[in-house]
């Protein structure tokens, strides 16, 4: 159900993406990428606030996949919210120092500013 959730999000079918993932995150509860790519579901929909409360969820089972920091910063900047994004990539690299996605997204980010 993730592949094809993903898939869905990829095509730009939120509802479908929305269902397949849930089913996802029921049936590997462990597994952080459910609530992940449910956030990523929810930031295209425009709810930052769901997104958020997703992305602490996949947090909390796993605080050093990172990728939720990396994906919440990238809306964030893309958003005018430059301060706020660097913070979010600051605590991505506290969790996981070596992560290339938020070390280059934060050179990028630094780079424009």
């Amino acid at each position: 159900y993730g592949f094809l959730g993903t898939s869905l999000l990829s095509a730009g079918d939120l509802d479908g993406a929305e269902k397949a993932l849930q089913t996802a995150m029921e049936l590997r509860p462990g597994d952080p990428r459910g609530p992940f790519y449910l956030g990523n579901v929810s930031l295209a929909r425009g709810n930052e606030i769901r997104a958020r409360e997703l992305y602490a969820r996949s947090l909390e089972i796993n605080p050093e996949f990172v990728p939720p920091l990396v994906q919440l910063a990238r809306y964030l900047e893309a958003s005018g919210r430059r301060d706020e994004a660097l913070v979010v990539l600051e605590d991505a690299l506290r969790r996981k120092p070596d992560d290339r996605a938020a070390v280059e997204l934060r050179a990028e980010i630094r780079g424009r500013g």
